[in-house]
């Protein structure tokens, strides 16, 4: 009766995504939700997938380029080349940072080809682990200099040898049987427990992230992008002549926003234009020399 009182969540798909290709459809969707326990009085679950590499393609830069914003739980579902489905369900929201994060409503998963939970065991705390590659125009917003930690999206163990772990631009699945964080399969035997998915890497087939959260963190995401939207506007449009002068060399508005973005970039340490420094230098030295003795 217990069971039967858990439905079915409502599953929205990503744009672009064929229901038929989804990994998370819906008697795994059912077993996540008894896993996760009642909805709120009242409220209906309904989960959005905010990624989908058979949609978006698989790449760390696109799953980050997706995901960013979104301030609810997910859930992580991984398909593997040995016809395998794992998976986390990640309590707090996905920022990238060389620390672990999350807490006691973490747990791993395998929907394939059998269904598992795997919950904290209390006597860790190193629940999940996101550090992306520094990329894109302000690579030191989210969390300062180059780190050396590994760059992964994971769970359990340590940066050493992580319980779960995507690598290698999302195309590398690493596992490992037990850890100090989740539990082993069948409780507590450990690596050789009956069952347990073999150790080792394996090749990703495909990866999804839902959404938990409800529309409060659907609302919250699209804010936080129309905000991204309405800086990178402001970047583009400030009184140039104001920060730099009139600027003699900008022949037209497409010559000054390219100049413009180039400032920004320089100034985020996310790239230095060579060329342009070499150029002007050399057009320095051209007006020297044009100068009366």
């Amino acid at each position: 009766a217990a069971m039967s009182a858990v439905h079915e969540p409502l599953l929205e798909g990503a744009a672009g995504q064929a229901e038929e290709r989804a990994l998370l459809r819906g008697e795994g969707a059912w077993l996540l939700a008894l896993a996760l326990g009642d909805a709120a009085p009242g409220e209906a679950r309904a989960w959005r997938c905010l990624y989908a590499s058979a949609a978006h393609g698989l790449s760390l830069n696109r799953f980050v380029h997706h995901t960013a914003g979104y301030s609810g739980p997910t859930l992580l579902v991984v398909a593997t080349d040995r016809g395998e489905l794992l998976g986390a369900h990640i309590d707090a929201p996905l920022k990238p940072s060389d620390a672990y994060f999350g807490g006691a409503g973490c747990f791993l998963f395998s929907l394939a080809p059998n269904f598992h939970v795997y919950r904290p065991t209390g006597l860790a705390k190193n629940f999940a682990f996101f550090n992306p590659p520094l990329t894109g125009t302000m690579r030191g917003a989210h969390y300062g200099a180059a780190s050396a930690a590994p760059q992964a999206l994971a769970f359990g163990g340590q940066t050493s040898r992580f319980r779960l772990a995507l690598e290698d631009d999302l195309n590398t699945c690493r596992y490992h049987t037990s850890c100090t964080t989740y539990r082993a399969h069948g409780g507590g035997g450990g690596a050789a427990a009956a069952g347990a998915d073999a150790e080792g890497a394996r090749r990703v087939v495909g990866v999804e992230l839902w959404g938990c959260g409800g529309v409060e963190a659907a609302e919250a995401q699209r804010r936080v992008r129309e905000r991204h939207a309405r800086d990178l506007g402001r970047a583009r449009h400030f009184d140039t002549k104001l920060m730099f002068g009139a600027g003699p060399g900008w022949k037209d508005e497409a010559q000054r926003d390219a100049d413009v973005d180039k400032f920004i970039l320089e100034t985020a340490g996310a790239h230095t234009f060579y060329g342009d420094r070499l150029q002007d230098v050399e057009e320095e030295q051209r007006t020297m020399a044009r100068a009366p003795r």
